[in-house]
């Protein structure tokens, strides 16, 4: 932290404190440092037939094909594995099948559900680009850059309006329940991602670094913690935030992206660059056990800022919004 850092911290009573707070943090618990896995760019792209991608907010990969979503097109293109455009899926508008924002969507086997905030509407299509229906509701409020889930006919969707931070929408019954309740909900815990597996909800805030793990009957299982793994704990002492601060404020949107992947967890977060500039360029690895879950290294993408990323074969792939273009990595993600 610089003396110019320092110097602002302790202008207030409430900032002195903060400051004590992180010092004596950091002396009892010093960074954990986990081992760091550098990948290398096999192939990127910028361009499918006539479309140039410019805002890419979600990537998938099912069936032989990459989806992805453009905001700025409000598309999704289907991709094969030449990177050749096969089809795209929704077009601009307010009507049945169309869409005015395309960020986050979740595959469900042969089905595709976008959601489509300002419409506060999920649209689903088939994998060929037919529309199917719309779900709609009142009961909930949609957030276009957040990730959400669908299983068994449920909706798991990131809450901001109490003190749970996820709801669990029922698609056939029209009725929602919650998930997740925390005392004195902070904006930082304000849930960003919602990512499930067979028999666990994970839960990911918005603005600060922990996970937390429900079973399927809205029990915790275990609230993790990362504050402490030196690349995020250097983020945080960069831009002052501090987890012991009585607001819990945050203006940094800290975790970016995530995803499960043959049940491990991986997180896109903010860190920061060799020149001290922040980017989203570190996906933390975690395996999920029955009771706990373990970081075990960090994934480094290299130069870039990053803002998703998800997993195809023997590789991982992810959007560059530095210079628009989707970059393939070489990666084993076998067991």
């Amino acid at each position: 932290m610089s003396f110019i850092s320092i110097a602002k911290c302790i202008v207030s009573t409430s900032g002195l404190i903060c400051l004590i707070n992180f010092c004596f943090s950091c002396a009892e618990k010093p960074s954990e440092e986990i081992p760091i896995h550098q990948l290398k760019v096999i192939q990127s792209f910028d361009q499918l037939d006539t479309f140039y991608l410019s805002d890419v907010r979600s990537i998938d990969y099912s069936d032989g094909h990459y989806y992805i979503s453009d905001y700025f097109e409000s598309k999704i293109f289907k991709v094969d594995e030449r990177n050749n455009l096969e089809t795209f899926i929704g077009d601009v508008g307010r009507g049945p099948g169309e869409l005015l924002e395309v960020s986050k969507f979740y595959i469900d086997n042969s089905t595709l559900l976008i959601m489509d905030s300002p419409n506060q509407s999920i649209k689903i299509f088939n994998k060929n680009g037919d529309f199917v229906k719309s779900i709609v509701s009142d009961q909930f409020q949609m957030k276009g850059n957040s990730r959400f889930s669908f299983r068994n006919g449920i909706l798991f969707l990131p809450n901001y309006s109490n003190s749970y931070l996820s709801l669990m929408y029922n698609v056939l019954t029209n009725s929602v329940e919650y998930i997740g309740k925390l005392e004195n909900v902070k904006s930082i815990d304000y849930a960003s991602h919602i990512l499930t597996s067979k028999d666990r909800v994970i839960i990911l805030p918005l603005a600060s670094p922990k996970a937390y793990s429900y079973d399927m009957n809205g029990n915790l299982v275990e609230s993790k913690d990362f504050s402490g793994i030196a690349p995020i704990e250097e983020f945080m002492r960069f831009h002052n935030i501090y987890p012991s601060q009585p607001d819990g404020q945050s203006f940094y949107v800290m975790t970016v992206d995530a995803t499960l992947h043959k049940e491990d967890l991986y997180i896109l977060y903010l860190t920061l660059n060799d020149e001290n500039k922040t980017v989203a360029n570190s996906i933390l690895k975690c395996e999920v056990y029955e009771d706990e879950i373990v970081a075990k290294e960090l994934i480094n993408l290299g130069e870039g800022d990053f803002s998703c990323f998800n997993f195809g074969p023997e590789c991982l792939v992810a959007y560059d919004q530095l210079n628009g273009k989707i970059k393939i990595f070489e990666y084993d993600n076998t067991k």
